[in-house]
C-alpha cells in the first residue's frame, strides 16, 4: 500500500537577505565608531571659542550639582582671583576645566583653582 506523501521540498538558502543584514550591521557599527564626541573636541579647542564654551557649559549643566550654573557670571567672578595671567585673562572654559576619559573611569573632571591654578 503506497501512501500519498507530500513531495519533499528542497531547502531554500536565501543568503542574499542575510548578507544584506550583515552589511547594514557593519555599516551602522562603522558609522557609530567614526562619530566624534563634541565634548572631547571642545576641550581640545576644535571649535570657535563661543561654541567650545557652549558645549562645555551644556555638559556641566547636565550634572545635578551644576544645573543652575551661569557661565558668563562664573568667568567674570572667578578669573580675577587667579594670580597666573593665563587664567586671569581666560575667556574659554577649557583653560581652567578639563575632563579625562579612560576605559575604567569614563570621566574624571579636573578644575584648576585660584590663586595659582593648582589642580584638584
Amino acid at each position: 500500500m503506497a501512501q500519498n506523501l507530500p513531495a519533499k521540498r528542497g531547502k531554500r538558502h536565501s543568503s542574499g537577505g542575510g548578507i544584506f543584514f550583515l552589511g547594514l550591521c557593519v555599516l551602522f557599527l562603522s558609522l557609530a565608531a567614526c562619530t566624534r564626541d563634541p565634548l572631547k573636541a571642545a576641550l581640545k579647542g576644535k571649535f570657535p571659542p563661543t561654541q567650545n564654551n557652549r558645549i562645555i557649559n551644556n555638559y556641566c549643566q547636565s550634572c545635578h550639582v551644576h544645573r543652575d550654573f551661569i557661565a558668563d557670571r562664573h568667568v567674570a567672578e572667578v578669573a580675577p582671583q587667579y594670580e597666573v595671567r593665563e587664567f586671569r585673562e581666560a575667556r574659554e572654559c577649557r583653560v581652567c576645566h578639563s575632563v579625562n576619559f579612560n576605559f575604567f573611569d569614563p570621566e574624571h573632571r579636573i578644575t584648576l583653582h585660584p590663586p595659582d591654578g593648582s589642580s584638584s
